[in-house]
């Protein structure tokens, strides 16, 4: 099985507006986690990237080939190609959602300008 390049990837993540990575050495045990607004949204090790996906999207990418189901409820794997890369489209999804997720979840703040 290809091994991804973990450093390459957060390298490209981070140039993301708004994504932290969390020290993690890169290995299966040890990922390095992706979050976005607070909102974790990967975990990237060696042996692929797991991603936080609504289940309709993450059956869909299971159906098609593309991630493999992990057991807990909305999780997929995507591994690494014979290259040893990943589609980095399906990280920059999992990234939007996160995001978007976060400013819509974010409250608002009247102040005593503002009609209720």
């Amino acid at each position: 099985m290809p091994v991804l390049d973990v450093a390459a990837i957060v390298v490209k993540a981070c140039s993301w507006p708004g994504v932290e990575a969390a020290a993690g050495a890169g290995t299966s045990s040890d990922p390095v986690v992706l979050s976005a607004g607070g909102r974790s949204f990967a975990r990237i090790s060696a042996d692929g990237v797991e991603l936080t996906l609504p289940p309709l999207v993450r059956d869909m990418l299971v159906e098609t080939g593309r991630a493999v189901a992990l057991p807990s409820t909305a999780h997929a794997l995507v591994t690494p190609d014979d290259g040893g890369a990943i589609d980095l489209d399906l990280l920059r999804l999992a990234y939007e959602r996160a995001r978007v997720t976060t400013a819509y979840r974010a409250p608002t703040r009247r102040t005593r300008d503002q009609p209720r």
